[in-house]
């Protein structure tokens, strides 16, 4: 930092700090965050340092109140509020929590891409344009997702087929019975010729023999 690389001293802060977040690291790492331009990351490393009574942080005290002076000046707060209960806010590309927000949040000047999604509902983008120092509120109302076209049109012809089945009246089963043939008349009945043949075989011969 000394030789204003702080690009390349940032990781070493970083690994520094995650070895072991003392106060001394987390000051330091917020100064070199404060160099980058890295707002909100020096406000909380440098607000970090600044509660503990370490004797280096009361050491240096004055110059860490100062750079944390600045660096606020360049943080915006935002409020996020809407529904549905429970949509995932993702600010900047970083998911930061789900609605409602426990907390505002503190966020770099200038423009911020704010996202908003949940399942079933159409995802919302917004660009806000955060300024250093300014509270800002944000109401996010998401609209649900329309149904797809071919969902629908199954849904449609189910309902149709559901109507049509309720109103359709079953008829009662029909037994025809079978046509009963008419008697035949007695001239066309064999037996009947038989006995008028025999009749007048017998007429005959009667005559005969009383001849």
């Amino acid at each position: 930092r000394r030789a204003f690389r702080d690009a390349d001293a940032l990781p070493h802060f970083q690994r520094a700090y995650t070895l072991e977040a003392s106060p001394r690291a987390a000051a330091q790492l917020g100064l070199c965050e404060q160099a980058l331009g890295a707002w909100t990351d020096a406000q909380e490393h440098l607000s970090e340092a600044l509660q503990s009574k370490d004797a280096w942080v009361q050491k240096n005290r004055s110059v860490l109140e100062d750079a944390l002076l600045k660096v606020k000046e360049h943080v915006g707060t935002l409020t996020l509020t809407g529904e549905p209960g429970g949509a995932e806010v993702v600010v900047s590309g970083r998911p930061v929590g789900a609605l409602p927000l426990a907390k505002p949040l503190s966020v770099n000047e200038g423009t911020v891409d704010v996202e908003v999604r949940a399942p079933g509902y159409v995802t919302e983008h917004r660009s806000v344009n955060a300024r250093g120092g300014q509270f800002q509120r944000i109401f996010v109302s998401l609209a649900r997702s329309p149904v797809p076209s071919a969902l629908r049109d199954r849904a449609d012809a189910g309902s149709t087929i559901a109507q049509s089945s309720a109103s359709t009246e079953v008829s009662p089963l029909t037994v025809t019975a079978a046509p009963v043939p008419a008697p035949r008349p007695l001239y066309r009945r064999p037996w009947v010729w038989g006995v008028a043949v025999a009749v007048v075989v017998a007429g005959v011969a009667i005559g005969f023999l009383a001849t």
